[in-house]
C-alpha cells in the first residue's frame, strides 16, 4: 500500500477470484474515510491465476490392498477429492498403512459423482484380505478373493449400487466347497471350543466397519453384511459376549458427541438383538470424543477416530480382546 494506492500480488485458483480480490481492495477505506482514506488506485499485474491441472484421457485411478497395506495410485480432479478419498480411506481400512501418489488432473467422468464410485468401490475393496480396484472413465473393477460366496454377493450388491452411469465390473474367486470328504467329528473338547469360537468372531470382526449416515445412528446399507455375519457367529457362539463402544471426533458439541456415539453403539446391539443375540450378551457404550487413537489435528485422523470398537468378552469375565471399526 502507498498512500490511496495498492499493489495486489499473489497466486489464486480462477479469474472469479481474482476479480473478487480486485473488488475487496477497491472497497478499502483507510483512516482517512471514504473521501480522504479510500482506495484510489489497484496494480494488479502480479496477480496471477494458477495454471490449471493437465487434462487426461482416458481417466485412471487405482488402488491395491495386500498385507494391510493400501496404495492408492492414478488421478484425481482435486486436492479437496484428494482427502475426501483419504478420509474413506481411514474409515474403511482402519490401522492400515497407506501408500498414496495420487494426482490432480483433469477429465474425471461426472466429477460430481466420480468421488462416490470411488468411496464405493474402496468400501467393497475392504471387505477382501486382498485386492485391487481399477478404475478407466466410468468403469471401475473389483479384484480379488473372497473368503464365501456371502462375500461374494455383498461386494456384488456394492459395485452394483455406482452411481449412475458408472459401470461396477467383479472379478472375485470364492473357494470351493469340497463335499467329497467326510464332515469331521464334531470336537466336544471345551477348551478347543472355546479356541474356535474365540478364533471365528475375531476372524469375523477383523478388518471390517460400522459406517452410518452422516450425523446419524441408522446403519448404512453396505454395513448390513457384516453385522449378519457377526450375528451368526454369536449365536453360535453362546458363551461369549460383546461389548461395542462408540466414539466421535471432537467437532461440535461434546454431549451431543457422547449421545450419537451412545445411539450408534445400541442401533448396532439392536441389529444384532433382532438376529437372535440375546441382549444380555450385549453391552453398550457412548464415549463420544474422549479416547482418540490418533492426533485429531487432521481430516485424516478425525476419521480414524470415529469409530465403532468392539471388545470380545468371555461369560462374565474380563475381556479376551478388543478391535475397533471405523464409522462415519
Amino acid at each position: 500500500v502507498s498512500g490511496q494506492s495498492v499493489a495486489l500480488a499473489g497466486v489464486l485458483n480462477d479469474e472469479e477470484s481474482r476479480h473478487a480480490t480486485i473488488a475487496a481492495a477497491k472497497k478499502a477505506i483507510g483512516a482517512g474515510g471514504v473521501v480522504f482514506g479510500g482506495v484510489t488506485a489497484i496494480k494488479a499485474d502480479k496477480l496471477t491465476i494458477k495454471a490449471p491441472p493437465p487434462l487426461v484421457e482416458p481417466y485412471k485411478w487405482a488402488a491395491e490392498y495386500s498385507d494391510n497395506v493400501l496404495s492408492l495410485r492414478g488421478h484425481v480432479p482435486s486436492e479437496d477429492i484428494r482427502d475426501l478419498i483419504l478420509s474413506t480411506v481411514a474409515r474403511s481400512f482402519p490401522g492400515g498403512e497407506i501408500n498414496d501418489t495420487m494426482t490432480v488432473a483433469r477429465g474425471a467422468p461426472q466429477e460430481s459423482a466420480w468421488p462416490i464410485a470411488v468411496s464405493t468401490s474402496l468400501h467393497a475393496l475392504s471387505r477382501l484380505d486382498s485386492g485391487t480396484v481399477d478404475a478407466t472413465a466410468a468403469r471401475f473393477s473389483l479384484t480379488g478373493a473372497a473368503s464365501d460366496s456371502d462375500r461374494a454377493d455383498a461386494l456384488s450388491a456394492l459395485m452394483n449400487a455406482l452411481p449412475k452411469g458408472f459401470d461396477g465390473e467383479l472379478n472375485i474367486e470364492v473357494p470351493s466347497e469340497d463335499v467329497s470328504e467326510p464332515a469331521e467329528k464334531t470336537d466336544t473338547d471345551p477348551r478347543s471350543i472355546l479356541e474356535t469360537c474365540y478364533t471365528r468372531l475375531w476372524a469375523t470382526l477383523k478388518n471390517q466397519s460400522v459406517n452410518f449416515e452422516s450425523a446419524s445412528a441408522d446403519i448404512e446399507n453396505f454395513s448390513i453384511p457384516f453385522l449378519r455375519r457377526l450375528a451368526s457367529a454369536l449365536n453360535e457362539c453362546p458363551d461369549f459376549a460383546i461389548e461395542i463402544s462408540g466414539h466421535t471426533d471432537p467437532l461440535g458439541d461434546e454431549l451431543e458427541n457422547i449421545e450419537l456415539s451412545a445411539r450408534r453403539a445400541q442401533s448396532v446391539a439392536a441389529f444384532l438383538s433382532e438376529r437372535g443375540v440375546a441382549r444380555n450378551r450385549l453391552k453398550t457404550l457412548g464415549h463420544g470424543s474422549s479416547l482418540p487413537i490418533v492426533s485429531n489435528e487432521t481430516a485424516f485422523g478425525r476419521a480414524q477416530n470415529r469409530r465403532i470398537e468392539f471388545i470380545i468378552n468371555y461369560g462374565d469375565g474380563a475381556a479376551i480382546d478388543s478391535i475397533g471399526s471405523e464409522n462415519e
